[in-house]
């Protein structure tokens, strides 16, 4: 009784929080202190006075904290050390989210070719497996959250920036002559460039469609055809049992139909 009672209480505090606070407003706010944080770390890396620099020093350190650049927040050798396992920790693990992804999105698609009774829908998946389900959910938000650190990081890398120069000890870790550019060359070729090219195709495969044969036709309660309009497709994202179980929705929710 005692551990129903726990789960029960933890179900509630999770539900609440994510009634509280949207996760689609907290990837919005998200994304937009993640691309601050490389304006203000590398823009504005030489001012020195004025407005922008107390901008650069209040709101910089917030938003590179945000982007995990560290290093533009502390200067410190203690945080260079601490930066360094933090982008390799990132490295794995946005790997890792990317390899799952990519698994749970052929297994959506090998899904579509069913027909009949065999589909299974999002709701029957998250019915009987949602662990997997909400796996697939926190692997989605880890990625996109470790996209922009890990792409900047392997960008800087590459060029051998003037920040990277001072921040890595040397060693197979030298920029220049170390073998730690060519790892960043591989998760450039292997995260940074196809994981946009994944989630378009996710998003095309997930989103609403009219049917299975026609995107723009639908069917209402006496099975007439009627017009799939804009209006349909966003009532379908919010009230569709299989949308608000698919753990995709959040990449085209908020959106409408033609700039999903």
């Amino acid at each position: 009784a005692l551990e129903e009672a726990m789960q029960v209480v933890q179900g509630l505090s999770v539900g609440g929080l994510c009634a509280c606070v949207p996760l689609l407003k907290v990837e919005i706010a998200r994304d937009f202190m993640q691309t601050l944080g490389v304006i203000f770390s590398n823009l504005f890396e030489d001012v020195t006075f004025g407005t922008v620099r107390v901008a650069k020093s209040l709101w910089g350190k917030i938003f590179n904290f945000v982007n995990v650049d560290l290093y533009a927040v502390v200067q410190s050798e203690t945080f260079q050390q601490i930066a360094i396992i933090i982008a390799i920790i990132l490295a794995v693990v946005s790997f890792l989210c990317y390899a799952w992804l990519s698994y749970e999105s052929v297994q959506t698609v090998s899904n579509e070719l069913r027909e009949g009774h065999e589909t299974v829908t999002w709701k029957e998946r998250a019915e009987s497996s949602k662990r997997k389900t909400k796996i697939t959910t926190y692997m989605l938000t880890l990625c996109l959250s470790a996209y922009v650190p890990v792409s900047r990081t392997s960008v800087e890398l590459i060029a051998c920036s003037a920040k990277m120069k001072g921040l890595l000890p040397g060693g197979f870790l030298d920029c220049e002559e170390g073998g730690i550019q060519y790892i960043a060359m591989a998760m450039i070729a292997a995260f940074t460039v196809p994981l946009p090219c994944l989630l378009i195709y996710v998003i095309q495969k997930n989103k609403p469609r009219g049917s299975i044969l026609d995107a723009n036709i639908t069917y209402d309660a006496d099975g007439m055809e009627v017009e799939f309009t804009d209006k349909l497709y966003l009532q379908r994202i919010e009230k569709d049992p299989n949308q608000a179980m698919n753990p995709f929705r959040s990449l085209y929710r908020g959106f409408e139909r033609k700039w999903a």
